[in-house]
């Protein structure tokens, strides 16, 4: 059984991550994909256990990537909800103009757009993928409440 401490804040496995912008046609490798998912629970304040879950790893797995033992595969589905967690920090950043104290408020109150909470619609219920889609309609269609 793997200790608790695997499953501790993400930003504080490395130094603190300050809000940066993050690209998907940025990523050119698996190793890249990693660190992406690695520095956005940093800079988003997640748990290791909700990147985990986002993902749908164990605990344990997110600490491997944080020191660089392990990588995630592009092509799994772990690779895949990595690409749609990097999307949904796209357009988190884009719509919040890269606003940190924005973007942790948005994640973490009730938005009655999306009937909960952003945060536990993106861990517990794995509705990323709307999420995405949210944001990126929010963003094509103006900033508003949502």
């Amino acid at each position: 059984m793997r200790s608790s401490r695997a499953c501790r804040k993400t930003s504080a496995i490395a130094e603190y991550q300050t809000m940066h912008e993050i690209r998907l046609t940025d990523i050119r490798d698996d190793r890249q994909l990693s660190l992406a998912v690695v520095q956005i629970g940093q800079m988003l304040g997640f748990y290791n256990a909700e990147v985990a879950r986002i993902l749908g790893v164990k605990c344990g797995d997110i600490g491997a990537l944080s020191d660089g033992r392990e990588v995630i595969q592009a092509g799994s589905d772990a690779g895949r909800r990595a690409h749609a967690l990097v999307r949904f920090y796209e357009a988190l950043f884009d719509h919040h103009n890269g606003d940190e104290v924005a973007m942790h408020h948005w994640l973490r109150r009730d938005n009655r757009h999306l009937n909960g909470q952003p945060l536990l619609l993106l861990v517990d219920d794995n509705r990323i993928d709307e999420l995405v889609r949210h944001l990126e309609s929010a963003n094509t269609h103006g900033r508003g409440e949502r």
